[in-house]
């Protein structure tokens, strides 16, 4: 039986709150220890990476229904002014065509 997106965006998003958790364990440890170990600094890592592939996954998943081009990156911009151009960089034609899913892209940046 074949894996969905939605299965493995699930999947991964489970072992993000798991990260979390162990995150805040070695904090904690560290804490007290009064120096930071390796075991943190991957543990920091590993949730990083698991959330920046959780919304690269969900921008090539509305890529693939209402956009055209290549697998995109979840659209990510440091201004307001800069988000259309990275939207329509990363999934073209998902701001005319869809504006509700691109307003739901903007509601999640940086800024």
């Amino acid at each position: 039986m074949g894996s969905t997106v939605a299965g493995n965006l699930m999947f991964l998003l489970r072992k993000v709150d798991e990260g979390v958790v162990s995150v805040e364990s070695r904090y904690r440890l560290d804490l007290d220890a009064k120096s930071v170990s390796d075991d943190l600094l991957y543990d920091v890592r590993r949730v990083i990476q698991d959330c920046q592939s959780a919304l690269d996954w969900t921008a090539s998943a509305v890529n693939d229904r209402y956009g055209s081009g290549r697998a995109p990156y979840f659209p990510l911009a440091r201004r307001p002014e800069d988000f259309d151009a990275e939207l329509d960089k990363q999934i073209k034609g998902l701001h005319a065509n869809h504006p509700a899913i691109a307003a739901a892209f903007e509601r999640h940046q940086p800024y």
